[in-house]
């Protein structure tokens, strides 16, 4: 008997569990908000590639710029020089991140690009579900008081690169096709 309340106890756990994480992944407004312009900025944590861990609290000393990206990504790929471009230029004045939201083949991504900006793996749980990246590319600005001031999702090309380029104030090479 009490095996048969056990198993049902789980699976109305598990039911429960499965609703809630299709709703943060729907973005339904009864799961976590998600990130929309205007919105305050959630704490961020991943670890970088040396191990250490990297924490990001909003308000900052300087405004954040959270670059989600995969590095078996083609439109990542193709997104590489811009990216680049944007850290080198702005990194006086901006906290960058490059945040891969998949580890495989990233030791040797990083081998091979060389990012001049800081880059890490495997943001926490709290983190994840605070930031529902749906796809890759995604950059994300947040100010220095902690509200989220934009949120492009993929690559530099058309009007995202209209607008990254008005916000920063900036040329930055169109994303390759």
């Amino acid at each position: 008997m009490m095996s048969k309340a056990a198993a049902l106890v789980s699976a109305l756990l598990n039911v429960a569990l499965g609703l809630l994480l299709y709703s943060v992944a729907s973005g339904s407004k009864s799961g976590v908000d998600g990130l929309e312009t205007g919105s305050t900025a959630p704490p961020f944590s991943g670890i970088t590639l040396n191990g250490d861990r990297l924490n990001l609290q909003f308000p900052a000393a300087d405004p954040g710029v959270l670059y989600f990206f995969s590095p078996d990504c083609a439109w990542c790929e193709r997104n590489f020089e811009s990216v680049s471009a944007l850290a080198r230029r702005n990194g006086n004045q901006f906290r960058f991140v490059a945040v891969s939201l998949d580890e495989d083949g990233l030791t040797e991504w990083a081998a091979l690009k060389n990012p001049r900006f800081d880059l890490c793996r495997r943001p926490d749980y709290r983190t994840a579900i605070a930031y529902p990246i749906r796809s890759t590319p995604t950059t994300v600005v947040v100010s220095r008081e902690g509200r989220v001031e934009h949120v492009w999702p993929g690559a530099y090309t058309g009007e995202n690169l209209k607008s990254i380029e008005k916000r920063f104030g900036l040329v930055l090479p169109e994303a390759a096709r």
